[in-house]
């Protein structure tokens, strides 16, 4: 499903009257038909009360619209207009007179009772500054009724004070219950905290979601077609047919390069996540310390480990002893090894508990300067990356080589990768990640609760998974998951994409089992094994 910016559903809905010669009336009564159908039935009263607060917007005339309608079906209504009518657009004072030819009445000051439904019509997608004066008034009494008296709330196209493209709140904010948006999604509905505020989100058509403007690009969409709540629905879009006559040569082999000292944990998620996610061969490369734990856990894996030495290191101590061996740089050097298995490996995952040892900072440079396969960043490699210039130009000369890159970081990673602090990051996060996906011409997979994948063109917002994956580990399963869907798809960007909706599905799939606050990253793996028949 696409998902509109506030100036590309402006952009529509211009085009649609301009052009097409769609009236404003009619896309007003075919949204405000909308919120009605949603309202229907909402309440288990047969004649609710119903306050309706519009603005001086379309948005207010989408809630004029939907006055009248419901006046029509006998349900008792009232309007609030914040504002003079002078101070509204023409479209809506022709909407004020219509439902005052029905009998309905207009108050000019916040009526002092009790309702049972309220809607929300102040502000549609263009609100770009904060919500001040007799709106914050409004906004204040809305959220107190469903506070104090249950009333429920729906929000028209967006709640009022949520920003449209960030999600941020502006000043004060309406919390709904429902939110009617028309056509397509919005990012305001998706980023927190406006996903909060939002409730239940629900997609209308007005008749115009087929429309295509000429040399526009839409390329910010979400998976889940029918998407009526705030939790996306479980696809077959997710998981790829193997083939029948496979083999696990078809599946590809990955590397993944993960765990050091007391870290065998984050390797271990790693590589039985990419197995379960359907990789024919996993190698591991991992500390030698880590061995008996690694094997006992995930016996599948080929597994490789190196000791603490660098060849540096060693090449000090040859010097000083005469007893050194081939054999013992062949067993303690980790870059010995490295370029082996990269060349035989379909794509290479590294960093989840990696440190950021003299260890880790040969193995990751070696990646990024000599694997020619396709690699998944995660964690410390991450962490290693931010603080080492050389390192993210190697990031770019990766990308003039054709070859791809993709970057997991989560906010305080990213953070340290971008300079910025967390909280500005969150306030423009989709922003954010594409434009350091740009800079680093990699797939960047901007995690939190609702992630975000960019490759600097294309954004994917991620609608599933719940708070329950916020866990030690999880990570290290999405990882692994990355790996093994990107390297089975044709194109990289959408294996990524589906990689992350997958991880967040598994969460989702063992949730009823585990419930939020006992999951566990293994109990994700597990969740894995579910999706085959969703």
């Amino acid at each position: 499903m696409d998902i509109l910016h506030a100036n590309e559903m402006n952009i529509l809905d211009e085009y649609a009257i301009s052009h097409i010669g769609i009236p404003q009336c009619v896309l007003m009564e075919r949204a405000a038909l909308g919120v009605w159908e949603c309202i229907a039935g909402k309440t288990g009263k047969t004649d609710p009360a119903v306050l309706v607060l519009s603005g001086p917007g379309n948005c207010g005339g989408d809630g004029l619209a939907l006055s009248r309608i419901l006046l029509d079906k006998g349900i008792d209504t009232e309007v609030y207009l914040p504002v003079s009518r002078e101070k509204c657009k023409e479209s809506i004072r022709a909407e004020a007179e219509y439902f005052e030819a029905f009998g309905g009445k207009i108050q000019e000051v916040l009526p002092d009772k009790n309702y049972d439904i309220i809607v929300d019509a102040l502000f549609g997608v263009g609100l770009n500054r904060p919500v001040k004066d007799s709106f914050e008034e409004a906004v204040r009494f809305i959220n107190e009724k469903r506070e104090k008296t249950g009333a429920c709330v729906f929000s028209v196209d967006i709640p009022s004070g949520i920003h449209t493209d960030t999600g941020a709140v502006l000043g004060t904010a309406v919390r709904a219950d429902y939110t009617v948006t028309f056509s397509y999604l919005k990012p305001g509905l998706l980023l927190y905290p406006g996903r909060e505020y939002a409730g239940k989100i629900i997609v209308k058509s007005i008749g115009i979601d087929s429309l295509r403007i000429p040399d526009s690009k839409r390329n910010t969409f979400t998976y889940g077609a029918d998407f009526v709540t705030a939790s996306c629905p479980r696809e077959k879009v997710v998981l790829k047919k193997r083939r029948n006559d496979g083999n696990k040569g078809t599946f590809h082999r990955i590397l993944v390069i993960a765990g050091s000292r007391n870290m065998a944990g984050a390797a271990i998620l790693c590589s039985e996540s990419a197995l379960r996610s359907g990789a024919g061969l996993v190698e591991l490369y991992t500390h030698e310390i880590n061995r008996e734990a690694v094997l006992s856990a995930v016996p599948e894996v080929i597994l490789n480990t190196y000791g603490d030495k660098t060849d540096a290191d060693i090449s000090a101590d040859k010097a000083l002893k005469d007893d050194y061996s081939d054999n013992d740089l062949r067993n303690d050097s980790p870059e010995n090894e490295l370029a082996e298995m990269t060349d035989r490996s379909g794509c290479v995952i590294i960093g989840p508990g990696l440190s950021k040892s003299d260890v880790a900072k040969t193995l990751v440079a070696g990646v990024l300067k000599d694997c020619k396969k396709p690699v998944v960043i995660d964690a410390d490699g991450i962490n290693l990356i931010s603080s080492n210039a050389e390192y993210r130009e190697l990031l770019k000369k990766r990308h003039e080589n054709g070859l791809i890159t993709v970057l997991t970081p989560h906010p305080a990673e990213l953070e340290r990768l971008t300079g910025i602090p967390v909280k500005e990051l969150l306030a423009d996060y989709e922003n954010n990640v594409k434009k350091t996906a740009a800079e680093y011409h990699v797939i960047l997979v901007g995690k939190g609760a609702t992630t975000v994948v960019s490759d600097g063109e294309r954004t994917y917002f991620n609608l599933s998974g719940n708070n329950g994956m916020a866990t030690a580990g999880s990570g290290d399963v999405l990882s692994g998951m990355t790996g093994a869907f990107f390297l089975n798809e044709e194109n990289a960007f959408e294996g990524v994409c589906r990689a992350v909706y997958a991880h967040g599905l598994a969460g989702d799939a063992i949730s009823d089992e585990t419930g939020h606050r006992g999951m566990l990253a293994g109990d994700i793996i597990r969740g894995i094994k579910r999706l085959e028949n969703e």
